[in-house]
């Protein structure tokens, strides 16, 4: 066995290869030998990198392993005559994967585009790159799985859109209400569709109108409203009645996900609940100025979460470090991004906690990564 055969392949392999020092020859040797890897993953992950070689991918293609015929049919870089080739497959998912791929040929995508299997076709109706006339086939397709790839696609027709959107498939017109292309005098359309899953996601949709949004801010059905609410056209007067009307554990969830956007935040941080301003006051999205806000929040366990966020600007920080409050001061004395002089303060803090002398303060400062070595030489 050659060096390279005889290399730990997870430990060392990857790394060769990666290492610019590493001799053309020794990376093409590397290639051959992880070709013929006894281990499949590592032929798919090699059957899957865009750099591969194209004499490696002809092999990988004739691979027995269906995944590494899989990870080769959705390559990019792979060559035409090879995809073409792969197209005639007979596994249905590498030709779903074939069917898939933006740098396939039109002509095989003619040919899959009447494929047997539906995954198949509707992989075609997916794919940005098919051809128009492939796109309105598809819309008319028996299967609705196939309708559902074409109602899903950036490019489809506005007449194909307009037909799909009475389907009589819900996830059909799901597809089109989700769609960043459909137009507004469809979405307007949709907005009033008997089932509410449709009404819901023409309401999550970024691209539609603030006056359809402000109809669906009506609507009876508790998951229209709350995607109206997750909307970030919808205008804040409309968000602040929605979230008297939605419940506890929907406000709790916006709270605490970091992608809530930051106006969705703004109104949350004025929540009657203070477990919903806590998730605020705690979330790294929350705008600087709404922590602000919240770093005078009667409840001290949002405070307190002000002054745990990293994100809370040092003068708020060192205001905190001043607060009455036990949690408080925990919250600021363990947070990296406490000013020095604050730190310092805390260090030396000999408070009194529930009747005995607490040292916690202290103990956070010590834990905390951003403590100068001199601050800590006195604790």
């Amino acid at each position: 066995a050659t060096l390279l055969e005889r290399l730990p392949r997870y430990q060392y392999w990857e790394q060769v290869a990666d290492d610019p020092a590493t001799p053309t020859l020794v990376k093409a040797q590397l290639l051959e030998v992880r070709a013929k890897d006894a281990d499949s993953s590592v032929r798919s992950r090699l059957a899957a990198d865009p750099t591969t070689p194209v004499h490696i991918l002809e092999c990988l293609s004739q691979d027995s392993d269906e995944w590494v015929r899989r990870a080769v049919a959705g390559n990019r870089s792979a060559p035409v005559p090879l995809l073409s080739s792969l197209a005639d497959e007979a596994s249905d998912w590498v030709r779903m994967d074939i069917a898939a791929n933006a740098s396939t040929p039109f002509a095989c995508l003619e040919v899959l585009s009447k494929d047997s299997e539906n995954a198949v076709r509707a992989a075609v109706a997916r794919n940005v790159l098919s051809p128009k006339h492939l796109l309105e086939e598809l819309s008319r397709d028996r299967a609705a799985e196939v309708r559902y790839g074409v109602a899903g696609n950036a490019f489809v027709t506005a007449a194909m859109a307009g037909s799909l959107a009475s389907d009589p498939e819900s996830n059909v017109r799901r597809a089109i209400a989700s769609n960043r292309s459909t137009s507004v005098a469809l979405l307007e359309v949709l907005a009033g569709d008997l089932d509410n899953t449709v009404r819901s996601d023409v309401a999550r949709n970024p691209c539609t109108p603030v006056p359809v949004l402000l109809g669906l801010s009506q609507d009876s059905n508790r998951y229209v409203l709350e995607s109206v609410a997750i909307n970030p056209s919808t205008p804040l007067p409309v968000l602040g009645d929605l979230f008297k009307r939605l419940d506890v554990i929907f406000r709790r969830h916006l709270a605490e996900q970091p992608a809530t956007p930051g106006p969705l935040l703004e109104v949350l941080a004025l929540d009657s609940v203070e477990w919903n301003r806590s998730r605020v006051a705690r979330n790294p999205s929350t705008p600087v100025h709404v922590l602000q806000t919240l770093s005078f929040d009667s409840d001290n366990g949002v405070r307190a979460e002000v002054a745990r966020n990293p994100f809370t600007p040092m003068s708020v920080l060192e205001a905190l470090a001043e607060d009455p409050s036990h949690r408080v001061l925990v919250g600021v004395a363990g947070n990296p991004s406490a000013p020095v002089a604050a730190l310092a303060v805390l260090a030396e803090y000999a408070g009194v906690f529930r009747g005995t002398t607490d040292s916690s303060v202290r103990e956070s400062v010590a834990g905390n990564p951003a403590t100068p070595a001199s601050i800590l030489a006195k604790l």
